[in-house]
Formats: C-alpha cells, sequence, structure tokens
C-alpha cells in the first residue's frame, strides 16, 4: 500500500495499519517513494518537444540526445527511473544547456503560467515530433 504522508487522512491511515502491524508482530518492509513526478515527466516533454520543434528533431530523439549529453545522466537511463531530485536536476541542466545555445526554454513556473498557449503550439507541431 502506498500512502502519501504530506495527506492528513492518508497519514492517519498509514499510522493505523502500522499500529495494527505492531500489535500483530509482522515483518514489514519501508521505502520512499521517489520517483519522478507525472508533473515532471509532463515539463521534460514539453522541453524536449520544443528543442526537437526547434531544431527539427523527432521528441523521442531530443530526449536521448539530452541523456546522451548530460554529464551526469547515465546512457539510456530511462527517465522514468529517476528520482524526483535526478529529474529536477535533468530538466534544470537541459533548460541551461538549451539557454547556451539560444533557445529560451520556460521555466516549469513558466510553463504552469501558461501551459494552454504552450501546449496549443506544441500540438501544431505533434505530427512532426
Amino acid at each position: 500500500m502506498i500512502y502519501n504522508l504530506k495527506i492528513e487522512q492518508e497519514k492517519q491511515d498509514a499510522i493505523s495499519k502500522l499500529n495494527t502491524h505492531i500489535e500483530n508482530g509482522v515483518v514489514i518492509s519501508l521505502s520512499n517513494e521517489t520517483k519522478r513526478s507525472i508533473r515532471q515527466n509532463a515539463y521534460f516533454h514539453v522541453i524536449a518537444s520544443l528543442y526537437a520543434i526547434e531544431y527539427g528533431n523527432r521528441l523521442e530523439d531530443s530526449k536521448d540526445y539530452f541523456k546522451c549529453e548530460c554529464p551526469f545522466v547515465e546512457d539510456n537511463v530511462e527517465t522514468s527511473k529517476m528520482t524526483v531530485d535526478e529529474m529536477q536536476s535533468f530538466t534544470d541542466w537541459v533548460v541551461t544547456y538549451c539557454n547556451t545555445i539560444g533557445l529560451n526554454l520556460p521555466s516549469n513556473k513558466e510553463w504552469m503560467a501558461n501551459r494552454a498557449a504552450i501546449d496549443k503550439e506544441i500540438s501544431k507541431s505533434q505530427k512532426y515530433l
């Protein structure tokens, strides 16, 4: 069972479940779910799409290019296997890298504020990605 401990009800449910396990003396395993978020993945797809549109690449090729060029990402690693912190560092690197080659990408905050317009622009080129 996965509990988001930032949500009060889920935190209480987790405590109750843990107390039941303690009372029953069972063996349990706890882990910290730190995989990158869906929002992080969506943002990465936006910035990779904007790069692909600008340079005439396919989306998958752009994603692979960034993973190969990034000095701290292992080749062929799937972004779905990255932690929240790894994905944050990776997207920050992609934005910085693109800025150095003259492509100014929106920050995550800018994308969220202008999401409809940015997503509309990307969708115009979707068939080429």
